[in-house]
């Protein structure tokens, strides 16, 4: 399931957010497992934020207000670059740009803060609108 993908993902980019230097620890840190297709979908997603973080670091950062990327929270910071690099940066197979926020959506009210689900929303909508998704 493309859900459990994307949580795995984030899951995976908020430890290398924290410790640039992966260990053998980070599979234990983990909790969405994930096989197949779905591990292939994820680690796409993982390569592809790590191969263009500083173009998807400016696009968002292009729409935030009062905030510079350093002040968000690592959990909010990761899910806009994970649903930003799958606009952007599609895989192989293109997934709808509203699919794409509201997966990131769910996943910051999951893991987010009480109101990150909306300023997650609204920074992806003015992503998807600036680059005519």
């Amino acid at each position: 399931m493309r859900r459990t993908a994307r949580k795995y993902a984030l899951q995976v980019l908020y430890s290398l957010d924290l410790n640039p230097e992966p260990d053998a620890a980070l599979g234990s840190t983990v909790t969405e497992k994930v096989q197949g297709d779905d591990l292939a979908f994820a680690e796409s997603l993982i390569q592809t934020v790590r191969d263009h973080l500083s173009d998807i670091d400016a696009v968002i950062s292009a729409h935030l207000r009062k905030w510079s990327l350093g002040q968000l929270n690592v959990v909010d910071k990761c899910i806009l670059r994970i649903g930003t690099a799958e606009m952007l940066f599609p895989p192989a197979e293109k997934t709808d740009k509203g699919v794409i926020i509201n997966e990131a959506v769910l996943m910051a009210r999951e893991f987010g803060g009480e109101n990150s689900y909306r300023f997650i929303n609204g920074i992806l909508n003015a992503v998807a609108e600036e680059h005519q998704l």
